[in-house]
């Protein structure tokens, strides 16, 4: 059974005693009342009047406390995090160079995942990315949400935006980069690799240029990394 909130909980209640007063209101139309009934009714409708002003209350916030805000990172701007880490701290971070890191951001920078058309625009494009590569090359409690929320100071529930859109705009990608070669560029790489004694080569297949923390659960034997580690 679904986990019911507070909040929930308590719209269920107050329309209970809505329902009860609702019924009670038609009978009263219909039976006489002596001054005893009389009483108890009105005692009923405040009752009523009080429930209907608490379900106003209760519907016009998703809340029914103050949320805890997460304290906004000041560090990880985008000077900070892109001219002044180190190498070797950003490649641990993201898992891959500066450069390749700014050629993604190129790539996927435009897509429309990352446009909305508001007054207040999303992050750019450079944090979803980082948020969502540190997070695909880790598992278990190094991919939580809550060790991203640590590490960038931003929500649970935005580290979760970020992956998703991070996610669709590569795969959008995909057909640019992932296809068959044409015939002229199977000549081609057929003639480079002869050139290095492997007659008759037309591919070959190197590891993941990102290191993985474990194999995808489809094709995972496919995925290997033969270097050391980066």
């Amino acid at each position: 059974m679904p986990k019911q909130s507070d909040r929930q909980r308590l719209l269920r209640e107050v329309g209970d005693i809505l329902a009860v007063g609702a019924l009670d209101e038609e009978d009263n139309e219909i039976l006489m009342l002596n001054e005893s009934d009389e009483e108890a009714v009105r005692l009923l409708f405040s009752d009523t009047n009080e429930a209907n002003e608490l379900l106003q209350l209760v519907q016009s916030s998703c809340y029914l406390v103050d949320r805890e805000r997460a304290v906004k990172s000041t560090v990880f701007d985008a000077d900070a995090f892109r001219c002044y880490t180190s190498d070797h701290r950003f490649r641990d971070m993201t898992r891959m160079d500066r450069n390749t890191f700014e050629r993604v951001v190129g790539e996927i920078k435009n897509h429309r995942i990352f446009q909305n058309n508001s007054y207040c625009g999303q992050a750019a494009v450079w944090k979803p990315l980082a948020v969502a590569i540190g997070r695909f090359a880790n598992y278990g409690t190094g991919a939580s949400l809550s060790g991203s929320e640590r590490l960038w100071g931003i929500a649970k529930g935005t580290v979760d935006d970020y992956t998703n859109r991070v996610v669709m705009a590569l795969n959008d990608l995909s057909g640019r980069y992932v296809r068959r070669p044409t015939p002229e560029e199977r000549r081609r790489s057929s003639r480079h690799m002869a050139s290095l004694g492997f007659r008759g080569c037309v591919g070959f297949i190197d590891g993941t240029t990102i290191p993985l923390a474990q194999k995808p659960g489809k094709d995972g034997e496919c995925f290997f990394l033969s270097e050391t580690a980066l």
